[in-house]
C-alpha cells in the first residue's frame, strides 16, 4: 500500500543554478497549494474575459501557450509562478539588468526569475516534492528485480508425482492407463 509521505524534511531544497545563482525552495502547504490553484484559475478566466492585461502584471506568456489549450495552459503557468513565488526563501548570484545582486527574493522578483521554463520547473518540483514522494509502507515482502515478490520462487515448484491407477477388476491396464502423447516428451 501507498501513502502520501509526510515527513520530508522541513529545511528548504538549495537548487543551483547557472553560474554560482542558487535558489532555495521550501515545500508549498496545503494553503500555499490552494492558493496557487485559486490564483491561476483567476488570472487565466481575467485574461479569457480581456480583464487583465500580462503587461500590467510585468510579464509575458511562454511562446507555447496558444491555441485551443490555452485556457489550462495558462492556469498552469499562473500556477507555477505563484508556487515558486511562495516557495522561493533565499536566492544568491542572482541580479537584476544592471548586474546588482538582489540580496531578498520577492513574488515580483521570483516571478521574473522563473520566466526560464527550465528555472521554474525545477523550482515548481522542489515546491511540490512532498506532495510527489510516496513510499512502500513495508506490508508485504520486498519487490524482486523480476517484479515479483521477494520470497517468491522464481519458477513454479515441481507437480506432484501422479499416483498409479487403481488395476481394473480384469488386472489388465486400462486405455486411460497408457501415457498421453503430451507427456511422453
Amino acid at each position: 500500500m501507498l501513502r502520501l509521505r509526510t515527513s520530508v524534511g522541513r529545511t528548504p531544497e538549495r537548487l543551483d543554478l547557472d553560474g554560482n545563482a542558487w535558489v532555495e525552495v521550501r515545500c508549498a502547504s496545503l494553503a500555499d497549494y490552494h492558493a496557487a490553484v485559486a490564483h491561476g484559475a483567476a488570472v487565466a478566466q481575467a485574461i479569457e474575459e480581456g480583464g487583465l492585461a500580462l503587461e500590467t502584471l510585468g510579464l509575458a506568456l511562454p511562446d507555447s501557450v496558444s491555441g485551443r489549450t490555452a485556457h489550462a495552459a495558462i492556469r498552469d503557468w499562473a500556477f507555477h509562478l505563484e508556487i515558486g513565488a511562495a516557495c522561493v526563501v533565499a536566492w544568491g548570484g542572482i541580479g537584476d539588468q544592471e548586474g546588482v545582486a538582489l540580496a531578498e527574493p520577492t513574488p515580483e522578483t521570483v516571478k521574473l526569475l522563473m520566466a526560464d521554463p527550465a528555472v521554474s520547473g525545477r523550482i515548481v518540483r522542489a515546491a511540490l516534492r512532498r506532495v510527489h514522494e510516496v513510499f512502500d509502507e513495508g506490508e508485504g515482502s520486498a519487490v524482486s528485480p523480476t517484479g515479483g515478490r521477494g520470497t517468491a520462487s522464481p519458477t513454479a515448484a515441481p507437480a506432484a508425482t501422479k499416483a498409479s491407477p487403481a488395476p481394473s477388476s480384469d488386472g489388465l491396464r486400462t486405455a486411460g492407463d497408457a501415457p498421453s502423447a503430451s507427456s511422453r516428451q
